[in-house]
């Protein structure tokens, strides 16, 4: 009997024994992403935040456990103050916008999780260089590095702009106006995000749900299939939309305000018609016949007439030198009929009575003409 007991604590024994490597290969092993951006807002708030996910052993990231120190140091070793770390459990849905068929995809129509840190840096101004990340959790020390390209303060996109509409079939679209400004040698794109929250959600822009489209800069027209739409209402009974402007490197963003959908006028309200369906409604758009849904800038025109631009530079920049061979030419022919002392004379002379128009000023196109008729060179007057 008692031999039966003493096997019965030895299996349990054993089960828990063999148990713990489990447990142990559940752990952190490392911190998967790391970085810290500057964001600027609508409202004219701005903070500079840190955000970052440990990974467990399959590499996927994890909030379980629990952080017994975060500590952020600048590239010359400084450690910044952080405030609280927060917790961000949220569930997205993913969406792209392609830029050759001018069509959104949802390529899986479910939530994903999104598990991230965050904390609010207590510096206001973040210098160009390598940051370092110090993580102690569960005992164990993990460091990570990021490179912070500089400070930006990247155009924002103004809410006002807001419109939408819903089709026959209850699709949502959103257009609105993409700032005119540009920053040529900074990488950007934007997200067309719609928050979604219960009534318990603490801060604006840490949502429970959200939907996540990845949309070019310029794009002012966001497509929500109408069960992607029903999909997000389940998840809350509130839902805003906000646009953002971001640094393909993460490091700086911008954001609108955050507008109730059902606060959004719709397309048809006064100016706000969009003729050629193209995002842009019809005050802003300089180019009214763009193909519905296709690729514009916020004013209206084609993406792909910047090529057109080019085009255009490259005829500019033939014809002057057309025009500069010409008047080489004409150079060359005047030399070649006087000595270089009756050119200075001829000079002298034409600062005396060359002033054509009675200005009291000799200009280089009376002496050009002055010279040419002096030569006996001849040019055609234009009509």
């Amino acid at each position: 009997m008692k031999t039966s007991i003493i096997i019965k604590m030895l299996s349990i024994f054993l089960v828990f024994l063999f148990s713990l490597p489990i447990y142990a290969y559940s752990q952190p092993v490392g911190i998967r992403s790391f970085y810290i951006n500057h964001n600027i807002f609508e409202s004219g708030d701005q903070y500079n935040r840190l955000i970052f996910n440990m990974a467990d052993s399959t590499g996927n990231p994890s909030t379980e456990y629990t952080l017994e120190s975060v500590k952020l140091y600048n590239p010359n070793g400084i450690n910044f103050e952080l405030s609280d770390i927060y917790i961000k459990n949220q569930g997205y849905i993913y969406a792209e916008y392609d830029t050759d068929t001018g069509q959104y995809s949802y390529p899986d129509q479910e939530f994903d999780d999104n598990f991230t840190y965050v904390a609010f840096i207590k510096e206001e101004s973040l210098i160009e260089g390598s940051y370092r990340l110090e993580v102690l959790t569960d005992g164990q020390k993990f460091i990570k590095d990021f490179y912070y390209s500089g400070m930006y303060n990247l155009p924002i996109t103004q809410s006002i702009t807001f419109r939408k509409q819903y089709d026959e079939n209850g699709n949502l679209h959103i257009k609105w106006q993409s700032p005119f400004e540009t920053l040529p040698d900074i990488s950007t794109s934007g997200r067309a995000y719609i928050f979604v929250y219960n009534d318990d959600t603490i801060n604006e822009f840490f949502p429970n749900h959200f939907l996540y489209p990845v949309i070019p800069t310029y794009l002012g027209y966001l497509f929500v299939p109408h069960n992607v739409l029903n999909l997000l209402k389940t998840k809350g009974n509130i839902l805003k939309f906000v646009v953002q402007i971001r640094t393909n490197d993460n490091c700086n963003m911008s954001f609108s305000n955050a507008i109730l959908l059902d606060q959004l006028s719709n397309f048809s309200v006064g100016l706000c018609n969009d003729s050629d369906d193209d995002g842009v409604i019809d005050q802003w758009d300089i180019c009214p016949n763009t193909l519905a849904n296709s690729a514009v800038y916020s004013n209206g025109c084609r993406a792909q007439d910047l090529y057109g631009l080019s085009d255009e530079y490259e005829s500019l920049s033939k014809t002057y030198l057309e025009i500069t061979d010409k008047y080489e030419e004409l150079s060359e022919t005047i030399e070649s009929m006087f000595t270089k002392e009756q050119m200075e004379k001829m000079v002298s002379n034409i600062l005396d009575w060359g002033d054509y128009n009675e200005d009291g000023k000799v200009t280089l196109q009376e002496v050009i003409q002055k010279l040419m008729t002096i030569s006996g060179v001849i040019i055609e007057k234009s009509e």
